[in-house]
């Protein structure tokens, strides 16, 4: 599968580039709320709907369980996680998918602001794309 192949590819690519521009900007070893911040203005200025801090209800057996809030919620179809660490780690790669799949989406984005480059995994989960 080509990245051409991927669901909202388009978007995806759009999203990447605004992470870009943030690193090419301001560079390593910020707090990622200062990332999260310029992500926030590129999107704007690209025109890229988005929630930040985007609240998923968490339901079990029927009743409300809790909730949790994804980083951004990007034209509603592209959870986006932010990280500033020195790598990804398993962790992060667990975060991210269950945010998917329990918001449902068929895209997710996991984004390091990295202390040599920005660290971009994409998951892809075809059976939410008929929801989105």
């Amino acid at each position: 599968m080509n990245n051409n192949d991927y669901p909202h590819a388009d978007l995806t690519r759009r999203i990447i580039g605004c992470a870009f521009r943030v690193y090419n900007a301001l560079g390593p070893a910020l707090p990622e709320v200062v990332y999260k911040n310029a992500l926030q203005i590129a999107f704007r200025k690209d025109g890229i709907n988005h929630e930040r801090e985007a609240p998923v209800r968490v339901f079990f057996e029927g009743e409300f369980a809790g909730r949790f809030y994804a980083d951004f919620m990007c034209e509603k179809v592209v959870v986006l996680e932010v990280k500033a660490g020195k790598s990804l780690v398993e962790e992060h790669e667990l975060q991210v998918k269950g945010y998917q799949i329990l918001s449902k989406k068929p895209v997710a984005l996991l984004l390091n602001f990295g202390p040599q480059k920005v660290e971009i995994h994409r998951r892809v989960e075809t059976r939410f794309e008929q929801s989105a």
